[in-house]
């Protein structure tokens, strides 16, 4: 048996045992809807903490693989509602809507596609990442709301070996979802992030995260406006100062404001030419 068959047959056996797994630490994808916009948003719920604070908006998620002693399955993070919180009787699911990618620790980016594959089981039903260069894979149904509007299920997510290999190389694998409901009348979330981590320990989640950040940011009405303060000025320059020289991995916060990854005369010019800018 190979090592995508093998992973997918477990996956199968896991299934019943979805709400055992979800009494582990974890946070949770957050959902509700905005009564302004009447669309689904999302947020971080602590589900394994007293009152389970959510932070919102939220859409970008770390997880560690290695659930139940297999190194490449989590069943993490899950989907959670609470009373109020969804439409009864909602069904809600998602799309693959990106390749996997992989973290590039020397480029500091999630540009490149993984050579390996992301499955996601639920009620038996498996669905693999798209292919690189296919973007998009329709999903199914994660769950439905309870009659009170609440609402909390978990997929088995596995880490699928490139063709070839026995196991997938250690490093930060990138699933992009879009979730939706089946009601007409409410629009589709923006897009989530999720960052699984496969046996490198969280070393480079803090510039994977921040570069998600930067991703999904809009671009301020200063450009050269490095701590988000409104405007360009000393303060900036001090923290791009600070950090260049810096040639991969850095983000915004840290001075790099075309995005390349490093802090260099590149990134000077812009703030030299908004210098005094204020919103």
């Amino acid at each position: 048996m190979t090592a995508r068959s093998s992973s997918l047959a477990l996956g199968a056996l896991l299934i019943a045992s979805s709400a055992v797994l979800a009494t582990d630490d974890h946070f949770d994808v957050f959902l509700t809807v905005d009564a302004q916009t009447n669309t689904l948003t999302t947020g971080r719920v602590a589900f394994h903490l007293p009152g389970q604070p959510v932070e919102f908006p939220i859409r970008i998620f770390t997880e560690p693989m290695g659930k139940l002693g297999v190194p490449t399955f989590t069943d993490a993070p899950g989907f959670f509602a609470k009373v109020g919180d969804l439409p009864p009787s909602t069904l809600i699911g998602y799309d693959i809507t990106d390749t996997l990618r992989i973290w590039s620790a020397a480029d500091g980016h999630f540009d490149d596609p993984a050579p390996e594959s992301l499955s996601i089981t639920r009620f038996g039903t498996t669905i693999e990442t798209p292919t690189f260069p296919a973007t998009f894979a329709a999903g199914f149904w994660l769950g439905i709301s309870s009659s009170s509007g609440s609402l909390h299920d978990h997929a088995d997510f596995f880490l699928l070996p490139a063709p070839g290999n026995t196991d997938p190389q250690p490093g930060l694998y990138l699933l992009t979802l879009t979730l939706r409901t089946d009601s007409p009348a409410i629009a589709h979330a923006e897009p989530i992030y999720i960052v699984f981590d496969f046996e490198t320990n969280g070393a480079q989640l803090q510039p994977a995260v921040a570069w998600l950040n930067d991703l999904i940011t809009p671009p301020p009405a200063c450009p050269g406006d490095i701590n988000a303060d409104g405007a360009t000025n000393l303060d900036d320059f001090i923290i791009l100062a600070a950090n260049f020289g810096v040639t991969s991995g850095a983000s915004r916060a840290q001075g790099d404001l075309n995005g390349d990854g490093a802090v260099n005369l590149d990134d000077f010019i812009i703030l030299a030419s908004d210098f005094g800018c204020t919103e």
